[in-house]
């Protein structure tokens, strides 16, 4: 194909992209937050309430934010006082450096990574759940536990490096012998 005619070939079908394909649509935190209790106790594997320590530097490459909690009361599936969760770095809200030291009734999932705090959950700041935790004080839990969630997530990475580097080890070590 001549040069002329590659280049009006590219430039036409490039604007009958531009007009032809339309998105489907898109949405943007497009959740309705439930602020049914009874239905959110359901939903969720974890539900706290407790005070916002701070943000944990993590040194894994991701957009998520690690977030310190202590726990003053559990409801469902925590019963450590020191917590360790995620929460979307972009979109989240706890983890901002304001709502250190505050506390907030806090609803959470149980991931592979640890505890994580969904975008859509009703959390809300403590002094405006007198409702919620009013229907929760039958389920609260005792707080039994002292350590971190985040003991055992230091240890896999220290173990999956250690496996990394013997792995490593073992094929350069192959190699060699072969030549």
């Amino acid at each position: 194909m001549p040069k002329g005619i590659c280049r009006w070939w590219i430039l036409g079908m490039t604007v009958m992209l531009v007009f032809v394909w339309r998105p489907g649509g898109a949405s943007a935190l497009d959740c309705a937050v439930n602020n049914d209790i009874a239905a959110a106790y359901e939903d969720y594997d974890g539900i706290v309430l407790a005070k916002v320590e701070g943000k944990k530097f993590s040194f894994m490459p991701t957009t998520d934010t690690k977030v310190q909690l202590t726990v003053e009361r559990s409801f469902k599936g925590i019963q450590q006082e020191k917590l360790d969760m995620w929460e979307d770095g972009t979109w989240g809200y706890i983890g901002i450096p304001e709502t250190e030291g505050k506390r907030y009734l806090i609803f959470l999932n149980k991931t592979a990574g640890g505890w994580e705090h969904p975008l859509c959950s009703p959390t809300r700041e403590a002094s405006h759940a007198d409702e919620m935790l009013a229907y929760l004080a039958d389920y609260e839990l005792p707080i039994t536990e002292k350590g971190t969630g985040g003991q055992l997530n230091w240890l896999l990475y220290i173990g999956g490096a250690l496996l990394l580097v013997l792995v490593a080890g073992v094929i350069i070590r192959l190699r060699r012998r072969r030549r």
